[in-house]
């Protein structure tokens, strides 16, 4: 009985190598380094075949065990054993040092954990696998060792793997010392020629190429270009001395109105070259159709769109918009609204207003708190645009019936008013203050673009 019993049935042809390894154990380390090795070889090869690894750009064992592909399917302590055992077992074949007991103890006992992993992962018998056994010197003792006329082949047949290994390397950089010698000399050969060549005068079309590859991109958005308006339309109004010009792209809607005009420019200049350009052929067009087209300006590699009329400013793109992207792009114009305040929203802001009540602290009332007041009914339901509204200034209880009971010095600045609500309309920030009856002095503000609303409620 050994320790290795269970690889007959998970990996019997790896069984004969592990009995023999751990058989050496005490009397030859050396040997049973050499076994341990071999078997490491097996089943390296084993987990490429099973789990149809691709074999690395070098055919042993460390290029192997070092493969991306090996590593990302074996853990990281699995692929170190397997490193270990293999560099161990180097120094016992090329070294003739003595390899100590404690040494060959230690790579069966690594062996003994990687035979145990493939087998319960990669066997078609992981049942049979002993998870919690430990590797046993006392049975490995008793296992019968080899010849030594057994374990000099075995040492023979590595020299003549490493012998050939070295053999294939020193092949390898003869092969690519020759192959740099001719790169050498041909790049003489060229810098020979070049000095006496005529200069190239040969025309290589890039126009062709920029409207090829132009012409690729819109057929690739869904434009068929096979209308004579579509390209070198002809507008009028241009700033030159015949007031004409010639669209070198229009790309149409269903609606017979242009959608959108391509400028184009030569490969070597930058495509901002053409935004002026593209600009007074949208502005022509615009006054014939009466809709300003989105505009393109491209230098066949680099592409940009701009849509002016819309607000938005030029910016790079892939390619070309399809019709019906480009039809909302245009539809966006008209139909995008402005933000505004919706009840029941708050807002927070920091206030610096002189003889605020809680000064430097800002509240907003709820835009239906507001009620009674003009500055609710007639600027901020009827003008969008104030959607920051009411900002909160001070507050306090009512005074008698009929009085402003906002104290003079927050009522007195410019855009104040006093409005009345209630405690649970207005967003104090703590508990405490009931439904008592309240006032409040509110200021109007105008939009500001630089600070956006923010929701602080329900």
């Amino acid at each position: 009985m050994g320790n290795f019993d269970f690889v007959r049935e998970t990996l019997p042809s790896l069984h004969g190598d592990c009995a023999r390894a751990e058989s050496y154990l005490s009397s030859d380390p050396r040997s049973a380094c050499f076994y341990s090795r071999r078997v490491v070889e097996e089943l390296v090869s084993y987990l490429y075949d099973v789990l149809s690894l691709p074999i690395p750009y070098r055919d042993d064992l460390a290029a192997k065990i070092n493969d991306a592909a090996f590593k990302a399917k074996v853990p990281q302590g699995i692929a170190q054993k397997l490193t270990a055992i293999r560099r161990v077992a180097n120094t016992a074949v090329h070294e003739s040092r003595q390899i100590r007991p404690d040494v060959s103890l230690a790579v069966l006992r690594e062996l003994f954990n990687v035979v145990v992993w493939t087998s319960y992962h990669h066997s078609p018998a992981p049942t049979v696998v002993p998870l919690q056994a430990q590797f046993d010197p006392a049975l490995a003792a008793k296992a019968a060792p080899l010849s030594r006329d057994e374990v000099a082949r075995l040492a023979a047949k590595f020299k003549q793997q490493d012998e050939a290994h070295a053999r294939e390397l020193a092949d390898r950089d003869e092969r690519l010392a020759a192959h740099e010698a001719q790169i050498a000399e041909l790049k003489v050969q060229i810098a020979a020629a070049q000095a006496t060549v005529a200069p190239d005068t040969r025309d290589y079309d890039e126009a062709a190429a920029r409207d090829l590859f132009i012409d690729v991109l819109l057929h690739e958005a869904g434009w068929t270009l096979d209308e004579a308006r579509d390209r070198e339309y002809p507008v009028s109004g241009m700033p030159n001395a015949e007031g004409k010009g010639f669209v070198d792209y229009v790309l149409w809607g269903e609606d017979g109105l242009p959608l959108a005009v391509v400028e184009a420019k030569r490969t070597s200049k930058s495509p901002e070259v053409g935004q002026q350009q593209a600009k007074l052929y949208a502005d022509c067009l615009g006054e014939e159709f009466g809709r300003r087209p989105v505009i393109f300006y491209t230098n066949g590699y680099e592409h940009r769109i701009w849509d002016d009329a819309g607000g938005y400013p030029p910016r790079e793109t892939q390619g070309f918009y399809t019709r019906d992207e480009l039809e909302l792009l245009i539809q966006r114009r008209h139909t995008q609204a402005p933000l505004v305040v919706r009840a029941g929203e708050y807002r927070h802001r920091r206030s610096a207003v002189p003889g605020a009540g809680h000064q430097g602290r800002g509240r907003c009332v709820r835009p239906e708190a507001a009620r009674g007041s003009a500055c609710h009914g007639n600027r901020l339901g009827q003008d969008p645009h104030h959607y920051r509204a009411h900002r909160f200034v001070a507050e306090g209880e009512l005074g008698q019936a009929g009085a402003l009971p906002c104290r003079p010095d927050c009522l007195g600045q410019p855009g104040n008013q006093c409005v009345q609500t209630t405690s649970a309309e207005l967003d104090h920030g703590q508990s405490g203050y009931g439904e008592s009856h309240r006032w409040a002095c509110v200021r109007l503000d105008v939009p500001d673009h630089d600070e956006p609303h923010q929701r602080d409620g329900p």
